[in-house]
Protein backbone atom coordinates (compact mmCIF):
# COMPACT_ATOMS: atom_id res chain seq x y z
CA UNK A 1 0.00 0.00 0.00
CA UNK A 2 1.17 3.53 -0.82
CA UNK A 3 0.09 6.45 1.38
CA UNK A 4 -0.25 10.17 0.58
CA UNK A 5 -1.16 12.75 3.24
CA UNK A 6 -1.82 16.14 1.64
CA UNK A 7 -3.16 19.48 2.94
CA UNK A 8 -5.03 20.32 -0.30
CA UNK A 9 -6.56 18.68 -3.36
CA UNK A 10 -3.98 20.23 -5.68
CA UNK A 11 -1.03 18.90 -3.71
CA UNK A 12 -2.67 15.47 -3.41
CA UNK A 13 -3.20 15.38 -7.18
CA UNK A 14 0.42 16.25 -7.98
CA UNK A 15 1.69 13.68 -5.49
CA UNK A 16 -0.58 11.03 -7.04
CA UNK A 17 0.63 11.96 -10.55
CA UNK A 18 4.25 11.76 -9.40
CA UNK A 19 3.72 8.45 -7.64
CA UNK A 20 2.18 6.75 -10.66
CA UNK A 21 4.76 8.12 -13.09
CA UNK A 22 7.64 7.18 -10.79
CA UNK A 23 6.54 3.79 -9.45
CA UNK A 24 3.78 2.64 -11.80
CA UNK A 25 3.91 -0.72 -13.55
CA UNK A 26 3.10 -0.99 -17.25
CA UNK A 27 -0.29 -2.60 -17.88
CA UNK A 28 -2.19 -3.19 -21.13
CA UNK A 29 -5.85 -2.14 -21.10
CA UNK A 30 -7.15 -3.69 -24.33
CA UNK A 31 -5.47 -1.52 -27.01
CA UNK A 32 -4.25 1.13 -24.56
CA UNK A 33 -1.20 1.15 -22.32
CA UNK A 34 -1.07 2.64 -18.85
CA UNK A 35 1.09 2.97 -15.78
CA UNK A 36 -0.58 1.64 -12.64
CA UNK A 37 -0.02 1.81 -8.89
CA UNK A 38 -2.23 -0.53 -6.87
CA UNK A 39 -3.69 0.26 -3.46
CA UNK A 40 -3.09 4.00 -3.17
CA UNK A 41 -4.32 5.46 0.13
CA UNK A 42 -4.84 9.26 0.24
CA UNK A 43 -5.86 11.72 2.94
CA UNK A 44 -6.82 15.28 1.96
CA UNK A 45 -7.32 17.88 4.68
CA UNK A 46 -9.06 20.53 2.57
CA UNK A 47 -10.82 20.64 -0.81
CA UNK A 48 -11.40 23.97 -2.54
CA UNK A 49 -13.04 24.70 -5.88
CA UNK A 50 -10.54 27.53 -6.32
CA UNK A 51 -7.47 25.41 -5.58
CA UNK A 52 -4.66 27.20 -7.50
CA UNK A 53 -3.03 24.02 -8.79
CA UNK A 54 -6.30 22.56 -10.03
CA UNK A 55 -7.38 25.90 -11.54
CA UNK A 56 -4.11 26.26 -13.46
CA UNK A 57 -3.20 22.72 -14.51
CA UNK A 58 -6.29 20.49 -14.51
CA UNK A 59 -8.57 20.20 -17.53
CA UNK A 60 -11.50 22.48 -16.64
CA UNK A 61 -13.81 21.06 -19.32
CA UNK A 62 -13.17 17.59 -17.98
CA UNK A 63 -14.00 18.80 -14.47
CA UNK A 64 -17.32 20.22 -15.72
CA UNK A 65 -18.04 16.92 -17.46
CA UNK A 66 -17.33 14.95 -14.28
CA UNK A 67 -19.63 17.29 -12.36
CA UNK A 68 -22.45 16.54 -14.82
CA UNK A 69 -21.77 12.82 -14.49
CA UNK A 70 -22.27 13.04 -10.71
CA UNK A 71 -25.42 15.18 -10.98
CA UNK A 72 -27.35 13.92 -13.99
CA UNK A 73 -29.84 11.07 -13.73
CA UNK A 74 -29.05 10.33 -17.39
CA UNK A 75 -25.81 9.00 -18.85
CA UNK A 76 -23.51 11.83 -19.94
CA UNK A 77 -21.42 10.90 -22.98
CA UNK A 78 -18.70 9.70 -23.38
CA UNK A 79 -19.36 7.87 -20.10
CA UNK A 80 -21.42 4.70 -19.91
CA UNK A 81 -22.81 5.17 -16.39
CA UNK A 82 -24.56 7.93 -14.44
CA UNK A 83 -23.13 8.55 -10.99
CA UNK A 84 -26.12 10.81 -10.37
CA UNK A 85 -28.44 7.83 -10.76
CA UNK A 86 -26.15 5.63 -8.65
CA UNK A 87 -26.11 8.21 -5.85
CA UNK A 88 -29.63 9.61 -5.92
CA UNK A 89 -31.82 6.93 -7.51
CA UNK A 90 -30.12 3.57 -7.11
CA UNK A 91 -32.92 1.04 -7.57
CA UNK A 92 -35.25 3.85 -6.48
CA UNK A 93 -33.23 4.79 -3.39
CA UNK A 94 -31.64 8.18 -2.72
CA UNK A 95 -28.40 6.88 -1.25
CA UNK A 96 -27.07 10.26 -0.15
CA UNK A 97 -30.27 10.87 1.79
CA UNK A 98 -29.86 7.39 3.26
CA UNK A 99 -26.46 8.40 4.68
CA UNK A 100 -27.94 11.58 6.14
CA UNK A 101 -30.84 9.71 7.77
CA UNK A 102 -28.52 7.12 9.31
CA UNK A 103 -26.28 9.79 10.83
CA UNK A 104 -29.25 11.76 12.14
CA UNK A 105 -30.65 8.63 13.76
CA UNK A 106 -27.31 7.56 15.22
CA UNK A 107 -24.59 10.20 15.17
CA UNK A 108 -21.78 7.74 15.97
CA UNK A 109 -22.98 5.24 13.33
CA UNK A 110 -20.46 2.93 11.69
CA UNK A 111 -22.99 1.99 9.02
CA UNK A 112 -23.41 5.17 6.96
CA UNK A 113 -21.92 3.39 3.97
CA UNK A 114 -23.27 3.00 0.45
CA UNK A 115 -22.19 0.90 -2.52
CA UNK A 116 -22.59 1.94 -6.14
CA UNK A 117 -22.39 -1.65 -7.40
CA UNK A 118 -25.17 -4.13 -8.02
CA UNK A 119 -24.69 -7.87 -8.70
CA UNK A 120 -26.01 -7.56 -12.25
CA UNK A 121 -23.39 -4.96 -13.28
CA UNK A 122 -21.38 -6.32 -16.20
CA UNK A 123 -18.82 -3.58 -15.63
CA UNK A 124 -18.91 -2.12 -12.10
CA UNK A 125 -18.58 1.63 -11.66
CA UNK A 126 -15.10 2.99 -10.91
CA UNK A 127 -16.44 4.63 -7.75
CA UNK A 128 -17.34 1.63 -5.62
CA UNK A 129 -18.15 2.83 -2.11
CA UNK A 130 -18.73 5.96 -0.04
CA UNK A 131 -18.56 5.98 3.75
CA UNK A 132 -19.31 8.82 6.16
CA UNK A 133 -18.47 8.92 9.86
CA UNK A 134 -18.85 11.63 12.49
CA UNK A 135 -15.99 11.58 14.96
CA UNK A 136 -15.17 14.39 17.41
CA UNK A 137 -18.07 16.35 15.86
CA UNK A 138 -16.39 16.28 12.44
CA UNK A 139 -17.66 14.46 9.40
CA UNK A 140 -15.06 12.40 7.55
CA UNK A 141 -15.79 10.96 4.14
CA UNK A 142 -14.07 7.99 2.50
CA UNK A 143 -14.43 7.15 -1.19
CA UNK A 144 -13.19 3.84 -2.57
CA UNK A 145 -12.45 3.49 -6.28
CA UNK A 146 -11.79 0.15 -7.90
CA UNK A 147 -10.09 2.19 -10.64
CA UNK A 148 -9.29 5.87 -11.17
CA UNK A 149 -7.66 7.78 -14.02
CA UNK A 150 -5.43 10.09 -11.98
CA UNK A 151 -4.62 12.55 -14.77
CA UNK A 152 -8.00 12.79 -16.44
CA UNK A 153 -10.55 12.15 -13.73
CA UNK A 154 -9.20 12.60 -10.21
CA UNK A 155 -9.69 16.38 -9.82
CA UNK A 156 -13.24 16.26 -11.21
CA UNK A 157 -14.12 13.17 -9.18
CA UNK A 158 -13.03 14.72 -5.90
CA UNK A 159 -14.57 18.14 -6.56
CA UNK A 160 -17.89 16.48 -7.41
CA UNK A 161 -17.76 14.29 -4.30
CA UNK A 162 -16.87 17.32 -2.17
CA UNK A 163 -20.37 18.64 -2.92
CA UNK A 164 -21.84 15.42 -1.51
CA UNK A 165 -19.49 15.81 1.47
CA UNK A 166 -20.68 19.39 2.09
CA UNK A 167 -24.33 18.42 1.69
CA UNK A 168 -24.11 15.61 4.24
CA UNK A 169 -22.15 17.74 6.72
CA UNK A 170 -24.70 20.57 6.47
CA UNK A 171 -27.68 18.26 6.96
CA UNK A 172 -26.24 16.43 9.96
CA UNK A 173 -24.87 19.59 11.60
CA UNK A 174 -21.22 18.59 11.60
CA UNK A 175 -18.03 20.36 10.60
CA UNK A 176 -16.20 18.95 7.59
CA UNK A 177 -13.21 16.85 8.55
CA UNK A 178 -10.88 14.92 6.25
CA UNK A 179 -11.55 13.39 2.87
CA UNK A 180 -10.06 9.93 2.43
CA UNK A 181 -9.57 8.31 -0.95
CA UNK A 182 -8.60 4.70 -1.54
CA UNK A 183 -7.79 3.67 -5.11
CA UNK A 184 -7.23 0.03 -5.95
CA UNK A 185 -5.96 0.81 -9.47
CA UNK A 186 -4.50 4.31 -9.72
CA UNK A 187 -3.40 4.80 -13.30
CA UNK A 188 -2.38 7.18 -16.08
CA UNK A 189 -2.77 6.36 -19.78
CA UNK A 190 0.23 6.59 -22.11
CA UNK A 191 -1.34 9.36 -24.22
CA UNK A 192 -1.27 11.58 -21.11
CA UNK A 193 2.33 10.88 -20.05
CA UNK A 194 3.78 13.99 -21.72
CA UNK A 195 1.23 16.37 -20.22
CA UNK A 196 1.57 14.72 -16.81
CA UNK A 197 5.35 15.09 -16.84
CA UNK A 198 5.00 18.76 -17.84
CA UNK A 199 2.66 19.45 -14.89
CA UNK A 200 4.99 17.75 -12.42
CA UNK A 201 8.00 19.62 -13.82
CA UNK A 202 6.29 23.04 -13.74
CA UNK A 203 5.11 22.62 -10.14
CA UNK A 204 8.33 21.14 -8.75
CA UNK A 205 10.37 23.90 -10.40
CA UNK A 206 7.96 26.57 -9.16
Amino acid sequence: MFTIDAPTLGIAWVECLSKVMRDGQTVNDEKRTLLEVCNLDIKINSISRTDPIISKYANQERIKLMHKKHKSMDIVKPFDVSYGACLYCNQGIDQVNKIIKMLLEKRESKSATISLHTPQDLKPTCLSLIDCKIRNDKLNMTAVYRSQNIYGSQPGNILALSEVFENVAKNVGAKMGNFYLYIISAHIYSEDFQDTKAIIEHITKG
